[in-house]
């Protein structure tokens, strides 16, 4: 038996190259929100050798039948049961490209309590450090288990692109599944909207990491976790057990993860961005047609307006009886001019939204040859 066993399908990895890796999300801990990076990163070190099972049951399996969506199972599993078990402990930190996103995103919080990038990089650093060291121990523990002419993968599950795709590829292909997995990870355990379900949240997690392995192990092994790979690639090199060089891919599987977080967590935020102005609009129609807040002030300072103009009255302070009403006035005007900016905005969110649906609409009738035109 040589260093890997043969691909039985087409457009497999190069042999011993393409073995899975894993994308740990960065997972919140189940019953504390904010307190996601409190225990010491030692933690994250022995969480990350434990998410070696996955690479453990690559050497054990590769190129056999079936064998991508065994491996790609084993690590969805994985993931899943290390969130519900350690998530409350280290908040279950074992994906560098992750952490990246969720200090990108200030959903790290450094041991005082403070989100702010310069308090929390330190614990992002600490959290991706002990990544690295907890991969490289799995492996070398994995290594202890699995010698060499038994490792299917030819590299204790080091990552590779095959010889069937280009490294741009797989670039691309690293990109789009850690962005899934990104995405999953903040709309399930960090989104306060979805505190409801933040119970099946590993559960989610889980089925993404199953996803991005079921797609990616034919083009480059998967990755979606530069540490994860890492601690392989080191082991591996130092027992020689490479055909080649196991650092010849090693950017991929470092910047295209990193990348696919950074775009997850902006796309995450113009998300938010939208639904806040949506519900922005939504309170203001509410207001109006509901008789709210916004619509009693307008009325009540409308009489105020209409009694200066009958009286002649130059300051509209006059006639007030007391500071009481005074405040009631003042507070009531804060409230119009809050109505006012709300419905400005809703009215200029609506014209750029006619403006857009005549602009498509005179694209598609120039498409068809024009209104009436040919079909």
């Amino acid at each position: 038996m040589g260093d890997a066993a043969p691909r039985p399908r087409p457009g497999p990895a190069r042999s011993g190259r393409a073995a899975p890796g894993a994308g740990r999300p960065g997972l919140a801990p189940l019953t504390e929100r904010g307190a996601r990076t409190r225990k010491p990163p030692f933690w994250k070190a022995v969480h990350h050798h434990a998410h070696h099972a996955g690479t453990g049951c690559a050497t054990g399996v590769a190129g056999t039948p079936g064998w991508v969506q065994q491996v790609s199972l084993t690590f969805g599993l994985t993931i899943t049961v290390l969130a519900y078990t350690i998530g409350g402990r280290s908040g279950g930190h074992i994906n560098g490209a992750v952490t990246l996103g969720l200090f990108a995103a200030k959903q790290i919080k450094a041991p005082n309590g403070s989100s702010e990038y310069k308090d929390a990089a330190p614990q992002a650093v600490a959290n991706i450090l002990a990544q690295l060291l907890g991969s490289t121990i799995g492996s070398a523990a994995l290594s202890t288990i699995v010698d060499q002419k038994a490792d299917l993968t030819g590299g204790l599950g080091t990552n590779g692109v095959s010889d069937n795709y280009s490294q741009g590829e797989a670039f691309f292909g690293e990109i789009i599944m850690t962005f899934v997995l990104m995405y999953v990870v903040l709309e399930t355990a960090c989104n306060p909207k979805n505190a409801g379900n933040i119970v099946l949240a590993p559960v989610a997690i889980g089925f993404a990491v199953y996803l991005g392995h079921v797609v990616l192990i034919p083009i480059d092994g998967c990755s979606i976790n530069p540490t994860r790979s890492f601690g392989p690639a080191v082991v591996a090199s130092a027992q020689g057990r490479t055909e080649s060089s196991r650092w010849k891919d090693w950017w991929v599987w470092t910047f295209g993860p990193c990348l696919g977080a950074l775009i997850a967590v902006a796309y995450y935020k113009l998300v938010e961005k939208v639904a806040e102005f949506d519900s922005t609009e939504q309170q203001v129609g509410t207001d109006l047609e509901g008789g709210g807040d916004a619509a009693k002030a307008f009325e009540k300072v409308s009489e105020f307006a209409g009694k200066m103009a009958a009286d002649g009255q130059a300051n509209p302070c006059e006639g007030l009886e007391n500071a009481a009403q005074l405040e009631l006035f003042v507070d009531h005007s804060k409230k119009v001019v809050e109505h006012i900016e709300h419905q400005a905005k809703a009215h200029e969110a609506r014209v750029l939204t006619a403006a857009a649906r005549k602009q498509l609409q005179e694209i598609d009738d120039t498409a068809v040859g024009g209104p009436g035109g040919d079909e």
